[in-house]
């Protein structure tokens, strides 16, 4: 049988897990795909703040340059510490 007809026959229950809950969340052909490319290797998934650190990290420190919202409400906003946000907020300045 071909591979890409194989493909279309498989459904995430037919997967070992944790590749069955994976393919529910991503879909089948995702799963396949993603195997293809880093199927082998020893791969760290990070929590999506890791993930997206970077692009929080900036839209703290551009919301807080625009002025109007506390460090407080910042990190309410962004499920942080206070003192997280000032550690962004002081990172960004010392780059300057």
């Amino acid at each position: 049988m071909e591979i890409n007809k194989l493909i279309n026959e498989v459904t995430p229950e037919m997967l070992p897990k944790p590749y069955n809950r994976w393919a529910n969340i991503i879909g089948v052909d995702n799963i396949i795909k993603l195997m293809g490319q880093e199927g082998g290797k020893t791969t760290h998934l990070p929590t999506v703040h890791t993930l997206l650190r970077k692009v929080i990290q900036q839209m703290i420190v551009d919301e807080y340059q625009r002025g109007g919202i506390s460090m407080q409400k910042l990190a309410d906003k962004y499920e942080l510490s206070k003192n997280t946000v000032l550690g962004y907020i002081n990172a960004d300045k010392s780059k300057k």
